[in-house]
């Protein structure tokens, strides 16, 4: 997975919430619009940038445009199931350890 983060820029680009609402309405009955790579990784680094817990600043932030189809609650949601399951690197892992306590 590329990110424009290693060229010193945190902006992430995806599809549109009208991609995602598009595909919502696609899938009779569902109402889940599942993550893409390029949203995990933004939420990564918004987390990495604001800390845990920040969810509405990491949604404010114009570097992360690409998480603002996404609630406080989904963010929080899907980083609590990165710890979870362990999707997560030793470093983040340390970092996210070292800015709770």
């Amino acid at each position: 997975m590329e990110s424009s983060a290693a060229a010193g820029d945190t902006k992430v680009a995806s599809e549109t919430c009208d991609d995602q609402k598009q595909h919502e309405q696609s899938v009779p009955g569902r109402s889940y619009v599942p993550w893409s790579g390029v949203e995990v990784e933004a939420l990564r680094l918004g987390v990495q940038r604001h800390g845990v817990g920040a969810w509405q600043i990491i949604l404010r932030d114009p570097d992360f445009e690409v998480l603002t189809c996404r609630s406080g609650i989904q963010l929080k949601d899907k980083w609590r199931n990165l710890v979870k399951f362990k999707h997560l690197s030793k470093e983040e892992t340390e970092f996210m350890s070292c800015r709770i306590s």
